[in-house]
C-alpha cells in the first residue's frame, strides 16, 4: 500500500489520536515512546502541516499569475 503525500498529515493525525490514548500502555512495552516523543511526533506533524499549506499557496500563485499574464 503506497501513502499519498496529502494523506500524511490526516494519517499522523489518526496515529497521534491512538497514541495519546493508549500511550501509558504503549510506553510500558516501549520507553522509547514516552511523552517526550508524542509531542516530538505532534510538533513535526505541524511542521509538515504547514510545510502543505505553503505548497498549496504557492500553487495558488502560481496559477493566479499564470491567469493575469494570459489576460483571463
Amino acid at each position: 500500500m503506497r501513502i499519498k503525500q496529502e494523506e500524511y498529515v490526516p494519517l499522523a493525525d489518526m496515529l497521534i489520536s491512538s497514541f495519546e490514548r493508549d500511550q501509558a500502555e504503549i510506553e510500558a512495552e516501549n520507553s522509547f515512546y514516552s511523552v517526550e516523543f508524542l509531542n516530538l511526533f505532534k510538533a513535526t506533524t505541524e511542521e509538515v502541516r504547514e510545510l502543505e499549506k505553503a505548497d498549496v499557496l504557492l500553487t495558488k500563485q502560481k496559477t493566479v499569475t499564470t491567469d493575469l499574464s494570459s489576460g483571463r
